[in-house]
């Protein structure tokens, strides 16, 4: 996860070269923080920020009516969630193998299982992928969160899922015969 400075967005501060809204210039003033600190901090382009800055930077957005004080210093503050449902869907091929267990006093492997908490991972993950963990709907360019007008959901070409023994469970053949080159296996 990587965390971000909220600032430009508590302030409502979209920057744009040819609209000179002096956002730097009052908190400059306000704070006597230094001109480029400033600007790095609406840019989120910081590596640390002193406490004393932050306190400063408190004060005015208090003093301003951006924020409260119940509500400072948390708000200035986000994590940001990576791309994880994204760069999985991404993969040209995705494999999901699911382990097979059977009781070892049957004696056929048709006598076998897969554990709940296995189907309910693999359940969870096809349905990450598939709806990129229920953002698909969502397109984010820019730092902001756009309905993605007919742009197609990424998803990987091959889609596969697997069923493998667990080591001890059955003979050498059976797991072959069982394996297959089949693009899905269910049970």
């Amino acid at each position: 996860m990587q965390y971000s400075f909220r600032l430009a967005e508590l302030l409502g501060h979209i920057p744009d070269p040819r609209k000179r809204p002096g956002t730097i210039k009052a908190i400059v003033e306000y704070t006597g923080l230094d001109r480029h600190q400033v600007a790095a901090l609406l840019k989120n382009e910081v590596k640390y920020i002193p406490l004393k800055a932050l306190s400063r930077l408190c004060d005015y957005l208090i003093e301003h009516g951006h924020a409260t004080a119940s509500q400072l210093p948390g708000a200035l503050f986000a994590i940001e969630p990576e791309n994880f449902w994204e760069l999985l869907a991404r993969r040209s091929r995705l494999e999901l193998c699911v382990g097979v267990r059977r009781d070892v006093e049957a004696d056929s492997p048709e006598v076998s299982y897969v554990v709940a908490s296995d189907s309910v991972l693999l359940g969870e993950l096809l349905n990450g992928v598939t709806t990129l963990g229920g953002t698909a709907k969502h397109h984010k360019r820019d730092g902001t969160h756009e309905a993605m007008m007919g742009q197609a959901v990424p998803h990987p070409e091959t889609l596969k899922q697997s069923l493998v023994w667990s080591p001890g469970q059955a003979s050498e053949y059976q797991k072959q015969s069982r394996r297959g080159d089949h693009p899905c296996q269910r049970l």
